[in-house]
């Protein structure tokens, strides 16, 4: 039964990749999308959740989901679904609302695009490393190299540094500008 509840669930992925897609390429497709930055988080977003989602499906059988259980290999697919799609999704909805509540723009576009590639090559890049030395270990015990989950880490924490500073630039401007406001 969790087979073929795993493999059903292919059916809400391929909806949910014709919707958004779709919706994209009345706007000017991918390409405006990646001009965009909330729908570029939401874009990795979304890939993320797809690519977890398939990887559930194909590693629910029970020859290959055998082999991956107690490795790696599940912590790199749980890394691609909260990370890759809930987190880079909930930083696009944070691009888009907080400058609206705040009524100020963000300080810095170059922290903007730094948090974005750190994020995204630390996140990906860790469930990525996860996922290709996961398997590997469940057929031999093997314990994968652990040098390049650090340095994805710390790819992600300076992604994340850099979004707290522009943050707190955007809400110190906000609050200088209502002070201002208020004593004119």
């Amino acid at each position: 039964m969790g087979v073929i509840t795993s493999l059903m669930m292919l059916v809400p992925v391929i909806i949910l990749g014709i919707n958004f897609f779709g919706t994209l390429s009345y706007n000017r497709g991918i390409s405006g999308a990646w001009n965009n930055t909330t729908l570029r988080f939401v874009l990795v977003g979304i890939v993320s959740f797809a690519v977890s989602s398939v990887l559930n499906i194909v590693f629910a059988t029970r020859s290959l989901n055998a082999i991956v259980r107690f490795t790696d290999f599940t912590v790199g697919q749980q890394q691609l679904a909260h990370y890759g799609f809930v987190s880079m999704v909930i930083f696009g909805a944070t691009y888009y609302i907080l400058p609206r509540i705040t009524g100020s723009f963000w300080p810095s576009a170059k922290l903007v695009h730094l948090h974005f590639w750190s994020s995204t090559i630390g996140g990906l890049g860790l469930a990525l490393h996860l996922l290709i030395c996961g398997y590997p270990s469940g057929q031999s015990g093997l314990v994968s190299y652990y040098i390049p989950v650090i340095l994805f880490v710390l790819l992600q924490l300076v992604g994340h540094v850099a979004f707290a500073i522009n943050s707190f630039g955007m809400l110190l401007a906000s609050a200088q500008n209502s002070n201002d406001n208020t004593h004119a």
